[in-house]
């Protein structure tokens, strides 16, 4: 189960899903969000985003979150 295995990660994680996924459901980006054993995690639900078009759905959300994250992780790690 994934939510196994990401209990073991530490580092920063920034979790994207759409909340129209008919691939993979929403409460499962819940689930391994709630697993992650890292201090620093973030989810972000993109609303009528299905599978593949998270960032065309998001739009300019998208493409704040996505390099903020970078932006500040990648200061931590050095």
């Amino acid at each position: 189960m994934p939510e196994q295995s990401i209990r073991a990660i530490y580092s920063p994680v920034l979790f994207l899903h759409g909340d129209s996924d008919i691939l993979i459901p929403q409460y499962y980006a819940q689930r391994n969000f709630d697993a992650c054993g890292s201090a620093k995690k973030y989810i972000h639900i993109i609303k009528e985003a299905h599978h593949q078009d998270l960032g065309d759905q998001g739009g300019a959300i998208y493409r704040e979150i996505v390099p903020a994250f970078f932006r500040e992780n990648m200061r931590d790690s050095g």
